[in-house]
Protein backbone atom coordinates (compact mmCIF):
# COMPACT_ATOMS: atom_id res chain seq x y z
CA UNK A 1 0.00 0.00 0.00
CA UNK A 2 1.04 3.03 -0.78
CA UNK A 3 1.17 6.45 1.55
CA UNK A 4 0.05 9.26 0.08
CA UNK A 5 1.80 12.54 1.46
CA UNK A 6 -0.45 15.70 1.08
CA UNK A 7 2.94 17.81 0.60
CA UNK A 8 3.74 16.25 -2.24
CA UNK A 9 2.59 17.82 -6.04
CA UNK A 10 3.05 14.80 -7.95
CA UNK A 11 0.98 12.74 -5.52
CA UNK A 12 -1.63 15.43 -5.54
CA UNK A 13 -2.11 16.49 -8.69
CA UNK A 14 -2.78 15.56 -12.08
CA UNK A 15 -0.79 18.32 -14.20
CA UNK A 16 3.05 19.15 -13.51
CA UNK A 17 4.40 21.53 -11.44
CA UNK A 18 5.99 23.53 -14.78
CA UNK A 19 2.11 23.16 -16.52
CA UNK A 20 0.51 25.06 -14.01
CA UNK A 21 3.34 27.34 -13.30
CA UNK A 22 3.34 28.53 -16.74
CA UNK A 23 -0.52 28.41 -16.77
CA UNK A 24 -0.22 31.62 -14.06
CA UNK A 25 2.64 33.02 -15.07
CA UNK A 26 1.05 33.76 -18.55
CA UNK A 27 -2.21 34.44 -16.80
CA UNK A 28 -0.17 37.39 -15.06
CA UNK A 29 1.57 38.92 -17.88
CA UNK A 30 4.74 36.64 -18.50
CA UNK A 31 5.36 36.29 -21.84
CA UNK A 32 4.89 32.61 -22.89
CA UNK A 33 8.03 32.46 -24.97
CA UNK A 34 9.54 33.25 -21.50
CA UNK A 35 7.68 30.51 -19.81
CA UNK A 36 9.12 27.66 -22.73
CA UNK A 37 11.86 27.51 -21.25
CA UNK A 38 10.76 27.07 -17.73
CA UNK A 39 12.44 23.28 -17.15
CA UNK A 40 12.54 23.32 -12.93
CA UNK A 41 15.58 22.74 -13.22
CA UNK A 42 16.66 26.36 -12.54
CA UNK A 43 14.79 29.13 -10.77
CA UNK A 44 12.10 31.59 -13.09
CA UNK A 45 12.43 35.44 -12.02
CA UNK A 46 9.68 37.57 -12.38
CA UNK A 47 11.34 41.15 -11.73
CA UNK A 48 8.12 43.09 -10.56
CA UNK A 49 7.86 46.90 -10.75
CA UNK A 50 10.18 48.88 -8.72
CA UNK A 51 12.53 45.87 -9.35
CA UNK A 52 11.66 43.12 -6.87
CA UNK A 53 12.78 39.96 -8.10
CA UNK A 54 10.64 37.52 -7.40
CA UNK A 55 12.55 33.72 -8.00
CA UNK A 56 10.35 30.55 -8.47
CA UNK A 57 12.10 27.10 -8.31
CA UNK A 58 11.29 23.81 -7.57
CA UNK A 59 13.06 21.57 -5.06
CA UNK A 60 11.85 17.84 -3.46
CA UNK A 61 8.84 18.24 -5.29
CA UNK A 62 8.30 21.67 -3.68
CA UNK A 63 7.54 24.92 -4.90
CA UNK A 64 9.43 27.95 -2.87
CA UNK A 65 9.15 31.86 -3.92
CA UNK A 66 12.13 33.54 -2.55
CA UNK A 67 13.97 36.91 -3.45
CA UNK A 68 17.44 38.09 -2.53
CA UNK A 69 18.43 41.29 -0.92
CA UNK A 70 22.00 43.03 -0.46
CA UNK A 71 21.77 43.98 2.67
CA UNK A 72 24.47 42.72 5.92
CA UNK A 73 23.64 41.50 9.21
CA UNK A 74 23.78 45.29 10.56
CA UNK A 75 21.57 46.65 8.53
CA UNK A 76 19.36 43.64 9.57
CA UNK A 77 19.90 44.13 13.63
CA UNK A 78 19.19 48.10 13.05
CA UNK A 79 15.56 47.28 11.79
CA UNK A 80 14.89 44.36 13.68
CA UNK A 81 11.51 45.37 15.05
CA UNK A 82 10.64 46.15 11.09
CA UNK A 83 11.52 43.55 9.55
CA UNK A 84 10.26 41.14 12.19
CA UNK A 85 6.54 43.28 11.83
CA UNK A 86 7.20 42.04 8.19
CA UNK A 87 7.77 38.35 8.87
CA UNK A 88 5.06 38.06 11.09
CA UNK A 89 2.34 38.93 8.44
CA UNK A 90 0.17 36.35 6.65
CA UNK A 91 1.77 35.88 3.10
CA UNK A 92 -1.29 33.53 0.89
CA UNK A 93 -0.52 29.74 0.65
CA UNK A 94 2.86 29.97 2.57
CA UNK A 95 3.30 26.53 4.53
CA UNK A 96 3.70 28.39 7.55
CA UNK A 97 1.45 31.01 7.06
CA UNK A 98 4.65 33.56 6.95
CA UNK A 99 8.05 34.44 5.23
CA UNK A 100 11.30 32.80 6.33
CA UNK A 101 14.37 35.11 6.35
CA UNK A 102 17.35 33.19 5.67
CA UNK A 103 21.46 34.32 4.69
CA UNK A 104 22.79 33.83 1.30
CA UNK A 105 25.85 34.79 -0.60
CA UNK A 106 24.93 38.00 -1.43
CA UNK A 107 22.93 39.15 1.90
CA UNK A 108 19.62 37.80 3.14
CA UNK A 109 16.65 36.13 1.52
CA UNK A 110 13.23 35.84 1.93
CA UNK A 111 11.51 32.57 0.80
CA UNK A 112 8.09 30.75 0.85
CA UNK A 113 7.61 27.19 1.19
CA UNK A 114 4.14 27.38 -1.08
CA UNK A 115 1.34 24.88 -0.06
CA UNK A 116 -0.19 22.28 -2.96
CA UNK A 117 -3.30 23.47 -2.55
CA UNK A 118 -2.38 26.61 -5.26
CA UNK A 119 -2.05 24.29 -7.55
CA UNK A 120 -5.91 23.12 -7.90
CA UNK A 121 -6.50 26.84 -9.33
CA UNK A 122 -4.27 29.37 -11.23
CA UNK A 123 -5.94 32.21 -9.22
CA UNK A 124 -4.77 30.57 -5.76
CA UNK A 125 -1.15 30.86 -7.86
CA UNK A 126 -1.74 34.54 -8.31
CA UNK A 127 -2.81 35.06 -5.19
CA UNK A 128 0.10 33.51 -3.87
CA UNK A 129 2.36 35.31 -6.17
CA UNK A 130 0.94 38.46 -5.52
CA UNK A 131 0.76 38.15 -1.33
CA UNK A 132 4.86 36.96 -1.33
CA UNK A 133 5.60 40.18 -3.57
CA UNK A 134 3.66 42.78 -1.44
CA UNK A 135 5.50 40.83 1.32
CA UNK A 136 8.90 41.28 -0.44
CA UNK A 137 8.07 44.69 -1.66
CA UNK A 138 7.20 46.09 2.42
CA UNK A 139 10.84 44.64 2.96
CA UNK A 140 12.66 46.38 0.35
CA UNK A 141 10.21 49.45 0.70
CA UNK A 142 11.80 49.29 4.58
CA UNK A 143 15.88 48.80 3.60
CA UNK A 144 15.15 51.96 0.76
CA UNK A 145 13.58 53.97 3.41
CA UNK A 146 16.42 52.98 5.92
Amino acid sequence: MEILSPLSFKQNSNRSIGEVTRSALIKIGVPESYCRNFDLLSPIQIVFKGGICTNISVENDRLWFWSSFSITENQILTNIESILNILTQPVSYAETDRVTIGKNTNGYELKALINPRIFSDDSLFIEAIESFYKTSSNFQTLLDYK
